[in-house]
């Protein structure tokens, strides 16, 4: 009865599954198509894509690139017994948690209502009894920038499947790489099941069955700010090689419309965007049997949060020193309130942030001694980012003042790590002769026209 059990279900999902029916042979084959109507609309062209949080579901390392934290969602049904439900978060890269992002992803296949049958005299006899099948995956996904062009993400997956009195479960591991040519194209690597799910089932045989392995690579390119292009070539263990190919046009801020191309058959979808929720619709029809299926596929999406501080590729490293000027300051003056200064110096980095710095940071403390005593002056600069913490304590500098010409006393830093556009506050305490001065300059790094 188990095995005729075991062809029911089989053939159920060989009918219902997407985007091609021979994913349904195979164990775990839910977990081996993208999720996000949006992914769906592009005919599953994503790998190279770094775009919503969803996308990292197919290759993690694009994580490490998105600059916006997401909460995302999906349902759809296939010839009205197969119910779809995706859930997905994606968490910014945390400077804490050693620059990684994360992602969660909640993965949810079920058919309810298939009808019992037992095996008797050569033919299957309905019994009146009903069953279900359904499949769950838990997906965490790790994601970190290598360096400004690289990123490198694993997903932890723990897969589940229950076929009427029995289940299975098992452990599976991705590994992606992302890289980024420059600001208009991008490379993906994927292999998914690098370490192959293998679904003990928890019967007396204990049938084991492994997931087979998938290895993607693919290309995005933008044509320009409203049109992108994506390909996608797959090798996979149970199936052979397979490509997808899509598109995607934005019409402006709130409309964009996609088109894809995937195992012979076209898929169409479309996004509306308002503040931060986003509604996307994906869509495609294909024969299976006698039947038309038409496959409808809804997401919903709500920006968490959003930064343009994130790592991004550039055309050349800054080759020269970034100097960071203050307004000449009279010491034998009062100094009891500095207004904050805004830092407009463009760099010619094609609007992108630098990963590194390749000179010096410099600030110069200018002193004038217009015919007062002669004075030691002492100085310390402390540099922090807008959230007051402290990036650089620089040692005291010292200086003799015994002329009326202007001294200057420069402070320089060579930073290797992510600079990243915002604000700085640069803290200069001067003591001399007694007196203490403090002068506070903020610093906004600009991105160039």
């Amino acid at each position: 009865m188990r095995k005729i059990l075991t062809i029911l279900i089989l053939t159920a999902l060989l009918l219902g599954q997407w985007p091609h029916a021979a994913d349904a042979t195979s164990a775990g084959s839910f977990t081996m198509r993208p999720v996000g109507a949006r992914s769906l609309g592009m005919g599953s062209a994503v790998v190279a894509m770094a775009e919503d949080g969803s996308m990292g579901y197919w290759n993690p390392a694009g994580l490490a690139f998105i600059n916006r934290s997401e909460f995302n969602s999906m349902q759809g049904t296939i010839l009205g017994d197969v119910d779809y439900l995706y859930l997905g978060y994606n968490r910014l890269r945390d400077p804490e948690l050693w620059d990684t992002a994360l992602g969660f992803n909640l993965l949810n296949t079920r058919v309810d209502g298939i009808k019992e049958a037992t095996y008797q005299n050569g033919s299957g006899v309905l019994t009146g009894k009903t069953f279900s099948y359904q499949g769950n995956a838990y997906v965490l996904s790790v994601a970190k920038a290598l360096e400004r062009r690289l990123a490198v993400g694993f997903n932890l997956k723990y897969i589940q499947e229950i076929l009427y009195e029995n289940s299975a479960s098992g452990f599976g591991l991705d590994a992606g790489l992302l890289y980024r040519l420059n600001s208009n194209t991008n490379f993906g690597l994927v292999y998914q099941n690098i370490k192959p799910a293998q679904l003990t089932w928890d019967t007396h045989e204990g049938t084991i069955e492994t997931m087979p392995f998938n290895i993607i690579i693919g290309v995005a390119h933008k044509i320009n700010k409203q049109f992108k292009i994506a390909l996608d070539i797959n090798s996979r263990s149970d199936r052979g090689f397979g490509a997808q190919l899509g598109g995607e046009f934005m019409l402006n801020q709130y409309f964009t419309f996609r088109a894809g191309y995937s195992q012979d058959r076209l898929w169409l979808g479309t996004s509306i965007y308002y503040n931060k929720f986003g509604v996307h619709y994906s869509f495609a029809t294909e024969p299976v049997g006698e039947v038309v299926d038409n496959k409808h596929f809804l997401s919903i999406s709500y920006v968490l949060e959003e930064k343009e501080d994130l790592i991004e590729p550039v055309e050349e490293e800054i080759s020269e020193p970034m100097a960071i000027p203050t307004k000449a300051s009279q010491i034998t003056e009062p100094i009891e309130e500095i207004p904050l200064i805004e830092f407009k110096k463009e760099v010619a980095i094609n609007k992108m942030v630098v990963k590194k710095l390749n000179g010096t940071i410099q600030t110069e403390v200018v002193f004038e001694n217009i015919g007062e005593v002669t004075a030691d002056v002492k100085a310390t600069l402390t540099i922090y980012d807008k959230d007051k913490r402290l990036l650089k304590l620089f040692p005291v500098k010292r200086i003799n003042i015994s002329t009326g010409e202007i001294q200057t006393m420069k402070f320089d830093w060579h930073r290797e790590t992510v600079l990243p556009y915002g604000e700085y506050f640069f803290k200069v305490r001067i003591l001399y002769n007694s007196h203490d001065k403090s002068i506070i300059k903020k610093v906004v790094r600009k991105k160039s026209n």
